[in-house]
């Protein structure tokens, strides 16, 4: 520009870094740099190195703020919807399906932005650095559940009003079935019609018991072989479980699994389960291939949302690090850590 434009320009100043109107504007999409610097130019001009704040320190102020500005030009935010498609582009108009292949695009700085639904799988994100974070978000106002648990499709009757569907796998003693979103019990005796998770009912050991049998008037009739049962005698420190390999009427009987502090006697508390022979309402087993699940006279599982779990995890942190986690929240799951997980926020 020409100097008068200038009037009071520092003659120490770079007479090679220029402000000015001449030139046009850089795109502004996503910049969080000052405006100004979208005006910013080089006029081509020979310098010699002199004392004080001359060329050179204008010069590496010019570097910085050059990485700094192709850096948020490059960051950018990608789009995943429940109704998208993984072949899309991840743009708001265009979705992913899925927040995996949201992942596979993102990099250091990136977004990736979730829309109202229940994603079934973990998320696993990528790292980000300590000053491009990557950020995984829930749209404004959005719903947005990252889900354990797979759909159970595919009921057919057993003995109504107890049903029976394919089981795609197992966590074993991780189990859980959902219905409606309120966690079901597994099949056990006696009855926990209260649903308590810290103080079920339990029976007790009538007189004649023993360290490989159990004697009580009350216990439920039919064949208990295969069922399990759990114990809980003298010290009372620690409980123990049993394979039921005989039953009848008013007695089962197991193998001994305790030491003689901890064997089965009279007065002993105990229950049982694993067995669909002990179903009773909203309570589930699984035997075979097959998950057995009880119901309420008259309610059919067509008319449920029935859910287990499938994933222990949500989210995946491990040797993950510069990650923020932002309105998502989690069903029938939980967030895996390791020692290597750092500078991971998680709010809303």
């Amino acid at each position: 520009l020409p100097p008068h434009r200038h009037p009071r320009r520092s003659r120490q100043e770079a007479p090679g870094l220029r402000i000015g109107s001449d030139l046009p504007a850089l795109p502004a999409a996503g910049m969080i740099l000052p405006s100004l610097l979208n005006r910013m130019s080089l006029h081509p001009k020979p310098f010699a190195p002199t004392a004080g704040p001359g060329p050179w320190r204008q010069v590496i102020s010019l570097a910085w703020l050059t990485c700094a500005l192709c850096r948020h030009l490059a960051a950018a935010e990608f789009h995943v919807s429940p109704d998208g498609d993984d072949a899309a582009v991840g743009s708001k108009d265009r979705p992913f399906k899925t927040i995996g292949r949201a992942s596979r695009a993102l990099t250091a700085g990136d977004v990736c932005t979730l829309h109202s639904g229940t994603y079934r799988e973990t998320l696993t994100p990528v790292s980000g650095t300590p000053t491009s974070p990557v950020t995984y978000q829930a749209w404004p106002g959005d719903q947005v559940v990252i889900s354990g648990c797979d759909l159970v499709t595919g009921w057919s009757p057993h003995s109504v009003p107890t049903y029976k569907a394919p089981w795609k796998g197992s966590l074993g003693s991780g189990n859980q079935v959902f219905i409606d979103g309120t966690m079901a019990f597994r099949s056990r005796w006696p009855d926990n019609p209260g649903r308590s998770l810290t103080s079920p009912p339990l029976a007790t050991a009538g007189p004649g018991s023993d360290r490989t049998s159990i004697r009580c008037a009350d216990l439920p009739s039919g064949d208990l072989r295969g069922a399990q049962v759990w114990i809980m005698s003298g010290t009372r420190w620690e409980a123990w479980t049993s394979t039921i390999e005989s039953s009848g009427p008013g007695y089962v009987r197991f193998a001994d699994g305790a030491t003689a502090p901890l064997a089965c006697r009279p007065g002993a508390s105990f229950y049982l389960f694993g067995s669909h022979s002990l179903l009773s309402d909203n309570e589930w087993e699984v035997a075979g291939d097959y998950l057995y699940l009880r119901l309420p006279p008259g309610v059919a599982p067509e008319k449920l949302t029935i859910e287990t779990k499938a994933r222990p995890s949500g989210i995946d942190l491990s040797h993950r690090r510069h990650v923020r986690l932002r309105g998502l929240k989690l069903f029938g799951c939980s967030v895996k850590t390791d020692r290597m997980t750092e500078d991971v926020l998680m709010e809303g």
